[in-house]
C-alpha cells in the first residue's frame, strides 16, 4: 500500500514537473520569439496598408483618417509616407483603385449603376458618374455597353517601386534640438517655385542687417506645409529663406520672423553647390531612406529644413543639413 501510494505521489510529482518544465518551455519560446519581432520599417507598413486597402476596398468608410487610426499612424505621416512610396496622394489612389473596380463590376456583371456607385463609395449616381467620365472618357453606360475592362490603377506593387540613390548623403543623425528663431523672408509657392530664388536674393541683399544671428556660416531654408491640408503631394507650401538669431535680434524692414518648435529632428549631411536643386536628395530621403526606416513624422511639425554653408571650398561647395522632424 506504502509503495503504491509512493509510486502515486511519484507519478504527481513527475507529471507537476513535466507541465512546469513545459510552461518553462514555453516561456522560452516566447521570449525568443519576442527577440525575433523587429519593428516593421515604413515600407513593410505601407505594404500592409495597400494589403488593407485592397481588403476593405469598397467599405463606406475607407479615407486616410480610418486608415491611419487602424495602422497608429498620425495623417501627416501615413500620407507623406504614402505619397513618397506610391507617388500618388493617398485619397488619389484611392479614388483610382475604387473606380477600376467599378469598371469591372460594370463588364462583368449586371449590377445596376447605382449600386456600384454606392458600393464605389459614392453618394449619387450623378456624382460617380462625373468621376467615372473623367478618367474612363466613356459614361458608365458607355464603358458597359462597349464592353471592355481597362483597368486604371491596379493595386500597387511595393516591390517593384524604383530606388532612388542617394550617394551624396554623408551622415544621418538624430538630434535634439532647442527653438529655433530665424529672421528671413518668406513666400507662398502657389504661384510657382520662382518665389524660392526671390526669397534668397532678398535675404542675401539685407542679411547683414540682421543683428543677433547666432551662426554665421549657415543659412536656412524652410519649406512649411503648416498652412496645406493633407490632399495633395505637398506642392504648395509656404518658403522662408533666412538666419537663426538668439533673443535679442533686430528684424529689417521687409522681413519677418519665424519660430520651429524645439524637437527631434532626422539630419542628413552632404556636400554640395548651393544654388544646385536638392530635389535628388529629398527624393532619396523621402522615397528610399523613410521607406526603409522606421522613423516616423512629427505631424505638429508640418515642415522641413536646409541648413546652406557660407563657406565654400576650391570646387563652389559647402556643407548643406536637411533637418526633418521625427517622433
Amino acid at each position: 500500500m506504502a509503495s503504491e501510494l509512493g509510486a502515486a505521489n511519484y507519478e504527481e510529482a513527475a507529471d507537476g514537473n513535466d507541465k512546469l518544465e513545459s510552461k518553462m518551455d514555453d516561456k522560452m519560446s516566447n521570449q525568443m520569439s519576442n527577440k525575433m519581432k523587429h519593428t516593421p520599417t515604413n515600407i513593410e507598413e505601407i505594404s500592409a496598408v495597400i494589403d488593407y486597402i485592397e481588403e476593405y476596398l469598397m467599405e463606406e468608410r475607407l479615407d486616410l483618417e480610418s486608415i491611419a487610426a487602424a495602422f497608429n499612424y498620425s495623417r501627416y505621416h501615413l500620407h507623406r509616407m504614402f505619397g513618397s512610396v506610391t507617388d500618388f496622394p493617398m485619397h488619389t489612389y484611392l479614388m483610382r483603385r475604387r473606380l477600376t473596380e467599378a469598371a469591372r463590376m460594370l463588364v462583368f456583371s449586371e449590377r445596376p449603376v447605382l449600386e456600384i456607385a454606392l458600393a464605389s463609395g459614392y453618394e449619387t449616381q450623378r456624382s460617380f458618374s462625373r468621376a467615372f467620365q473623367k478618367y474612363f472618357k466613356h459614361s458608365p453606360s458607355q464603358y458597359r455597353k462597349k464592353g471592355d475592362f481597362f483597368p486604371l490603377q491596379l493595386k500597387y506593387d511595393v516591390s517593384r517601386r524604383e530606388k532612388l540613390r542617394g550617394d551624396r548623403i554623408l551622415e544621418v543623425a538624430m538630434t535634439e534640438a532647442k527653438t529655433i528663431s530665424i529672421v528671413g523672408c518668406c513666400g507662398s509657392t502657389k504661384g510657382g517655385f520662382s518665389v524660392i530664388g526671390r526669397c534668397w536674393r532678398r535675404l542675401h541683399a539685407k542679411k547683414d542687417r540682421i543683428s543677433g544671428r547666432t551662426d554665421e556660416e549657415f543659412l536656412i531654408g524652410v519649406n512649411d506645409y503648416s498652412y496645406y491640408p493633407c490632399q495633395g503631394m505637398d506642392k504648395v507650401f509656404r518658403y522662408v529663406a533666412g538666419a537663426e538669431v538668439s533673443e535679442e535680434h533686430t528684424v529689417p524692414r521687409g522681413m519677418q520672423e519665424f519660430t520651429l518648435p524645439a524637437g527631434r529632428y532626422a539630419v542628413f549631411s552632404f556636400r554640395g553647390r548651393n544654388e544646385d536643386s536638392l530635389q535628388p536628395v529629398v527624393e532619396y530621403i523621402y522615397g528610399e531612406w523613410f521607406p526603409e526606416s522606421t522613423c516616423r513624422f512629427d505631424d505638429g511639425r508640418r515642415y522641413d529644413f536646409a541648413r546652406y554653408g557660407e563657406r565654400l571650398d576650391e570646387k563652389g561647395e559647402s556643407d548643406i543639413q536637411l533637418w526633418v522632424p521625427v517622433i
